[in-house]
């Protein structure tokens, strides 16, 4: 939810006002403004993205492939413990970005107008080189990559070994395979949306830049922020009911009070107060990049 709110202010917002010619008051003032804190916050949480797809992908290794261990390592209070973790290091390694970018004021033709420029910090060489391009390159790609194929290797052997003696499973057992059919289905969303990031990446290790590959990344990048949850809506029949319990109460609140209602005219008939017993009872921009080093760099253009 942060990452794409986070596009929005700074590709979706601005990409509006530039087509339509309106809402000058956010792209001539207001983005300036926001871009500085907005630009390194988008950042934290596309890396607390990244590190929580492998933390779950740990944790469906450990339920799959190593159930023994699952009751001691995969509870709830673990679960916050590593969400947390996952937060802290995200907003520790992202710190510097809040020096990359600022805004700054002048007047041209009799008017003041607002710019975004990049920082000296961001102008530096050996930051550059050191933390935008060979941390960021092993950090936020080759270590989550990595992980990613080597736990999903041995989850999908698991997988493909039990759908053979599916029939000898316990339903236990066959949640935690579903689940894990699930999250393959989300780790190959997120290698298709991010690799073109990672092949940027590589490029402008080359001194390569294609802008058009720029907005491009960005957008799969937002679209892998929003479509997990869509993921879960196929895949999850529990997920389905929460959400619909969370944003549906009041709707399904009137059609027990109706079945209710119903249910005690059907009391009065027994032949039908037993059809519907039985019915009842058998269910229990391209200034900005979130993903690479030439986020910032171009910035001085807006």
């Amino acid at each position: 939810m942060i990452v794409t709110t986070t596009s929005i202010l700074m590709f979706g917002l601005t990409e509006i006002g530039e087509y339509t010619k309106t809402i000058t008051w956010y792209t001539e003032g207001v983005f300036q403004r926001v871009t500085p804190f907005v630009f390194p916050l988008a950042l934290i949480a596309q890396t607390g993205s990244v590190y929580l797809t492998v933390t779950v992908t740990v944790e469906r290794y450990i339920a799959v492939c190593r159930p023994l261990r699952a009751r001691s390592l995969c509870t709830y209070g673990r679960a916050k413990i590593y969400v947390i973790s996952v937060a802290f290091f995200s907003i520790i390694y992202n710190i510097p970005r809040f020096w990359e970018v600022s805004y700054q004021e002048c007047y041209m033709n009799g008017e003041k107008s607002s710019f975004v420029v990049a920082s000296e910090l961001r102008l530096n060489q050996y930051y550059i080189e050191i933390y935008i391009m060979w941390m960021y390159l092993i950090v936020m790609y080759l270590v989550p990559f990595l992980s990613l194929i080597v736990f999903n290797f041995f989850i999908y052997q698991k997988v493909r070994a039990a759908n053979l003696e599916r029939q000898h499973m316990s339903r236990l057992q066959q949640k935690e395979i579903s689940l894990a059919v699930m999250l393959l289905v989300v780790v190959t969303v997120f290698f298709v949306c991010n690799v073109l990031a990672f092949i940027i990446n590589i490029l402008e290790l080359l001194n390569i830049t294609i802008g058009l590959l720029t907005m491009a990344s960005n957008l799969l990048v937002t679209i892998n922020s929003s479509v997990n949850f869509i993921i879960y809506c196929i895949f999850s029949k529990r997920f389905r009911k929460l959400f619909l319990k969370m944003l549906c109460s009041g709707v399904l609140s009137r059609v027990m009070r109706r079945n209710v209602a119903r249910g005690s005219t059907a009391f009065r008939n027994n032949s039908a107060y037993g059809d519907s017993r039985k019915l009842s009872s058998s269910r229990t921009t391209q200034i900005f990049r979130l993903s690479s080093r030439h986020g910032s760099q171009s910035s001085d253009s807006v």
